[in-house]
Protein backbone atom coordinates (compact mmCIF):
# COMPACT_ATOMS: atom_id res chain seq x y z
CA UNK A 1 0.00 0.00 0.00
CA UNK A 2 1.40 3.35 -0.84
CA UNK A 3 2.53 6.49 1.63
CA UNK A 4 0.88 8.65 -0.35
CA UNK A 5 1.21 11.57 3.10
CA UNK A 6 4.83 11.21 2.68
CA UNK A 7 5.19 11.15 -1.05
CA UNK A 8 2.41 14.34 -0.74
CA UNK A 9 4.78 15.63 1.97
CA UNK A 10 8.17 15.18 0.05
CA UNK A 11 6.09 17.28 -3.20
CA UNK A 12 5.07 20.21 -0.78
CA UNK A 13 8.67 20.35 0.81
CA UNK A 14 11.53 18.94 -1.52
CA UNK A 15 11.07 21.79 -3.86
CA UNK A 16 12.24 21.09 -6.73
CA UNK A 17 11.53 17.45 -6.73
CA UNK A 18 8.82 16.85 -9.68
CA UNK A 19 5.64 14.50 -9.94
CA UNK A 20 7.40 12.80 -12.61
CA UNK A 21 10.12 12.13 -10.49
CA UNK A 22 8.27 11.15 -7.53
CA UNK A 23 6.14 8.52 -9.93
CA UNK A 24 9.45 7.16 -11.09
CA UNK A 25 10.88 6.86 -7.38
CA UNK A 26 7.89 5.33 -6.12
CA UNK A 27 6.95 3.08 -8.97
CA UNK A 28 3.95 4.67 -9.76
CA UNK A 29 2.16 5.31 -13.15
CA UNK A 30 2.67 8.87 -13.71
CA UNK A 31 -0.89 9.46 -14.99
CA UNK A 32 -1.73 8.11 -11.28
CA UNK A 33 0.28 10.42 -9.60
CA UNK A 34 -0.64 13.66 -11.67
CA UNK A 35 -4.81 12.73 -10.81
CA UNK A 36 -3.92 11.91 -7.32
CA UNK A 37 -1.94 15.25 -6.68
CA UNK A 38 -4.86 17.20 -8.49
CA UNK A 39 -7.09 15.55 -6.86
CA UNK A 40 -5.40 16.30 -3.58
CA UNK A 41 -4.62 20.01 -4.65
CA UNK A 42 -0.85 19.18 -4.08
CA UNK A 43 0.20 21.99 -6.31
CA UNK A 44 -1.88 24.77 -3.91
CA UNK A 45 -0.22 23.23 -0.86
CA UNK A 46 3.25 23.39 -2.23
CA UNK A 47 2.74 27.09 -2.94
CA UNK A 48 1.43 27.88 0.17
CA UNK A 49 4.38 25.82 1.93
CA UNK A 50 7.30 27.64 0.11
CA UNK A 51 4.78 31.35 0.68
CA UNK A 52 5.17 30.87 4.28
CA UNK A 53 8.62 29.32 3.73
CA UNK A 54 9.72 33.03 2.18
CA UNK A 55 7.71 34.91 5.22
CA UNK A 56 9.81 33.33 7.82
CA UNK A 57 13.06 33.67 6.15
CA UNK A 58 12.18 37.14 5.41
CA UNK A 59 11.24 37.67 9.33
CA UNK A 60 14.72 35.69 10.18
CA UNK A 61 15.94 38.62 7.69
CA UNK A 62 14.87 41.96 9.06
CA UNK A 63 15.68 40.39 12.05
CA UNK A 64 19.29 40.08 11.48
CA UNK A 65 19.24 43.27 9.51
CA UNK A 66 18.34 45.02 12.74
CA UNK A 67 20.62 43.17 15.21
CA UNK A 68 23.26 44.28 12.54
CA UNK A 69 22.32 47.91 12.62
CA UNK A 70 22.14 47.81 16.73
CA UNK A 71 25.68 46.45 16.63
CA UNK A 72 27.13 49.28 14.37
CA UNK A 73 25.41 51.56 16.62
CA UNK A 74 26.70 50.07 19.94
CA UNK A 75 30.35 49.88 17.96
CA UNK A 76 29.88 53.53 17.38
CA UNK A 77 28.36 54.38 20.95
CA UNK A 78 31.36 52.81 22.37
CA UNK A 79 34.12 55.02 20.13
CA UNK A 80 32.53 58.25 21.85
CA UNK A 81 34.66 60.35 23.99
Amino acid sequence: MRDWYHIEQEYIRGYPITLKQLAVQYDIPDSTMKNHASRKHWKEKRKAHMERSLRIISKNNEKKAMIEALHRVIEYIEKLP
